[in-house]
């Protein structure tokens, strides 16, 4: 819901980038012992429902669909709990397979000091998209006259401070705040919402393969993919 983040999307799909062939998110966060101490439900299967990526990922792999466009068909990922006394993972890395032939990346962790800023990219073979943090801090084309890059990129230059990655209460509400607003206004207008179930289901879809391709040793394919029509 982002206008920046709407922006590029509809350049994307409009070709701007040409043919995507790679993306990739990176989530080098840092949550402590203390922090999965704090709820009994954090770091469990049963309330959690994951991790790193099921928790912190989610919505960072959800943002990676939507850019990319196309639906994964295949993970494989490795799981790992390395600093934390938790049920779930607090390390996870996994490669996608997208239908159009693209190729993705997932590297998630909440065992990181002190934490830094979450990134998306989105390359394709006539450009490239990098988003850090809440930003856009670059979007270049090869040819520069099928899109202005300042009106996607307006507020994206210089380095983003941790936010979300060091600390809880460094994420941002605003994002949810968009989504409830228009939720509203599309009962209200009798129209699809901007972010429809169909597109949380397959974010969820791709996570749950990636746990069951760590969980097997085997590649994965979503169970519940598709892009609403």
């Amino acid at each position: 819901t982002d206008p920046e983040f709407r922006a590029a999307r509809d350049a994307i799909a409009a070709g701007a980038l040409g043919r995507m062939v790679l993306g990739a998110i990176t989530i080098p966060y840092l949550r402590t012992q203390a922090y999965y101490d704090s709820a009994d439900w954090r770091g469990t299967w049963a309330l959690d429902g994951g991790g790193a990526l099921m928790n912190q990922g989610i919505h960072l792999l959800d943002l990676l669909l939507w850019l990319m466009d196309d639906d994964v068909v295949e993970v494989q990922a490795y799981t790992t709990t390395l600093a934390r006394a938790i049920e779930v993972e607090d390390c996870v890395s996994a490669a996608l397979r997208f239908a159009g032939g693209a190729l993705g990346s997932i590297a998630a962790t909440t065992a990181v000091a002190p934490g830094f800023p979450h990134r998306v990219e989105v390359y394709g073979t006539h450009g490239g998209l990098q988003i850090e943090g809440e930003a856009i801090v670059r979007w270049e084309t090869a040819d520069e006259s099928t899109v202005s890059a300042p009106r996607i990129a307006t507020g994206g230059a210089g380095r983003q401070e941790a936010g979300a990655g060091a600390l809880p209460t460094g994420i941002s509400a605003l994002g949810h705040t968009r989504i409830l607003h228009d939720f509203v206004a599309a009962i209200r207008d009798r129209r699809a919402p901007l972010v429809t179930g169909e597109e949380a289901r397959r974010a969820l879809s791709v996570a749950l393969a990636v746990y069951e391709s760590a969980r097997t040793g085997r590649a994965a394919r979503p169970k519940m993919g598709g892009r609403p029509a």
